[in-house]
């Protein structure tokens, strides 16, 4: 038996999920760990997602159910946060779902390491895809960094602290007068490093157990071009934020990493036409936006974004690449 136990908070923001809300909330209620509360948002749902939370609240006295009009995510994920009560908090959007045992992970996780934030791996499921074998548990291997190192490792985009605001477990004073910007996309952008940065210690458990679905139809997959810019404006909202600490490294990795995600919207919107309509605070020229993209991204990511305008030119690149990697080897 362990000495104390944490209550959990889990927030699900709903809307329009109809097929995939009860193998989402249905993995949550069936946690090993058990001292937790559920609450679902119905964001304004059009189908029956309302009436489904109703039915999961009227059979587990954990579950709480929040209706309200439209508003978007952050709108949703920030009632759920006024409502919390647990001493820490998780995000759960509304189509994933997480292994059983993720919420008695990150708990003996926190309870060992007195961490303020627990961050775990994902795994990525495209609609319709066999979910069952992937979502398996190993052995865990745990790193514990301090929230500083954290926000530093988002920004150097070495892949260890990724930015979504899922996949993790928050301590609830952390969001005291921090909330999701609503009417935005990319809210996680602008939000999760202020929570990392406020954390004195953030543990990273290597086990992928928050497992992310990607369809179609959702947010991220129907953006109209020019809510794309969220997610720079999110970055600017950072870089002011690390002003006010006078942390001038992060606002200078956080400039750096800015100008990659306009550069990435930037070739996405020359891929679909020859001439985007961009705002004037955020034109860039194509050539200018894949130079920026090719010194700050690993050769993957901007092979990726050069064949999605110049798919010609993936071949020639590669060759000189590779032959520049051999010679490099031979002067050494």
């Amino acid at each position: 038996m362990r000495k104390y136990m944490r209550t959990i908070s889990v927030i699900v923001p709903v809307y329009k999920v109809e097929p995939y809300i009860n193998h989402c909330v249905d993995s949550i209620l069936a946690q090993t760990y058990r001292d937790f509360e559920l609450i679902l948002v119905d964001d304004g749902s059009p189908d029956n997602c309302g009436k489904i939370c109703d039915e999961y609240a009227k059979q587990d006295s954990r579950v709480h159910v929040i209706h309200q009009e439209n508003k978007g995510v952050s709108a949703a994920r920030n009632a759920g946060i006024s409502l919390a009560k647990g001493e820490y908090i998780m995000l759960v959007d509304s189509d994933d779902f997480i292994t059983e045992n993720m919420l008695e992970k990150m708990h003996d996780c926190i309870a060992e390491s007195g961490s303020d934030i627990v961050i775990c791996g994902m795994n990525t499921f495209l609609d319709g895809e066999e979910t069952e074998d992937k979502s398996q548990m190993n052995d865990v291997s745990t790193k514990t960094i301090s929230g500083r190192d954290a926000c530093l490792s988002i920004y150097r985009m070495d892949g260890r602290v990724p930015i979504m605001a899922w996949g993790k477990l928050y301590k609830s004073e952390l969001f005291t007068d921090v909330r999701y910007p609503v009417g935005r996309i990319h809210e996680d952008d602008g939000t999760t490093p202020k929570l990392l940065y406020r954390a004195k210690m953030v543990s990273i458990i290597d086990n992928k157990m928050y497992c992310y679905r990607q369809r179609k139809g959702s947010i991220m997959d129907t953006l109209a071009w020019n809510m794309c810019f969220d997610g720079v404006k999110a970055v600017d909202g950072c870089i002011d934020f690390f002003r006010e600490q006078k942390d001038e490294e992060l606002v200078l990795l956080a400039e750096k990493f800015r100008k990659v995600i306009q550069s990435k919207i930037i070739v996405k919107g020359y891929s679909k036409c020859s001439h985007p309509a961009m705002p004037k605070e955020y034109r860039m020229s194509l050539w200018g936006a894949l130079e920026n993209i090719r010194r700050n991204s690993s050769y993957d990511t901007y092979m990726w974004y050069l064949s999605l305008v110049h798919p010609k030119m993936v071949k020639p690149y590669s060759y000189f690449y590779k032959l520049k990697q051999i010679l490099n080897v031979k002067g050494r």
